[in-house]
């Protein structure tokens, strides 16, 4: 379906992200991914949520915070200039806000995965 290619209409970096390095890229998206849920995990704890429209709204909020910190170390700080032949610099020049949108839609995707996983493991017990 290429969905990130279609929302950032950056088809030639998903591309070389996804396809070209793909297995390299695979363990880095899974370990900013597991931080992204760790940042919300740790608000969600501290604001003691129970809902889980809320606990995706945290989730959300952390995913356009670090994405907006992230943007910033890539395009706007003074190291960047050091970091312009990464991928994640070419991703964040050219996707720019675009990219928040699916970030949110991917990890909060993750989110409730993971979330109704772990409702059918405690329904049957097996944890």
């Amino acid at each position: 379906l290429n969905f990130p290619g279609w929302l950032t209409e950056s088809y030639d970096i998903v591309k070389e992200f996804y396809i070209k390095n793909g297995m390299r890229n695979f363990f880095v998206d899974w370990a900013i991914i597991g931080l992204y849920l760790l940042f919300a995990d740790f608000f969600i704890r501290k604001l003691e949520l129970r809902g889980n429209a809320s606990k995706l709204a945290v989730v959300a909020a952390v995913c356009v915070v670090l994405y907006g910190v992230f943007y910033a170390i890539f395009t706007r700080t003074s190291c960047h200039y050091s970091l312009r032949g990464t991928l994640y610099y070419k991703w964040f020049s050219r996707v720019g806000a675009k990219g928040v949108v699916f970030d949110v839609v991917m990890i909060c995707s993750v989110y409730f995965v993971f979330q109704k996983l772990l409702c059918k493991f405690k329904y049957h017990k097996l944890i």
